[in-house]
């Protein structure tokens, strides 16, 4: 986790209250520090697919290094 600074979640129907922050939730408690960023894909389908696609643009991107999917 010491190495990611992004992560980027791949969700179908969110249904918790809290489901807007449901990637940034799964971002702290995996380690990830609080300065880290989190992005959730929420589509009906191929949401993980997207996801992989989103978190692979932002590796190019000059602010992220590292991405945990």
């Amino acid at each position: 986790p010491e190495r990611l600074d992004a992560l980027t979640l791949g969700n179908v129907m969110p249904v918790d209250y809290d489901a807007p922050f449901l990637s940034r939730r799964i971002a702290l408690g995996a380690g990830l520090p609080v300065e880290s960023t989190a992005v959730a894909v929420n589509r009906a389908c191929a949401s993980g697919s997207e996801a992989i696609a989103t978190a692979a643009r932002l590796t190019r991107a000059p602010l992220c290094h590292d991405l945990g999917f």
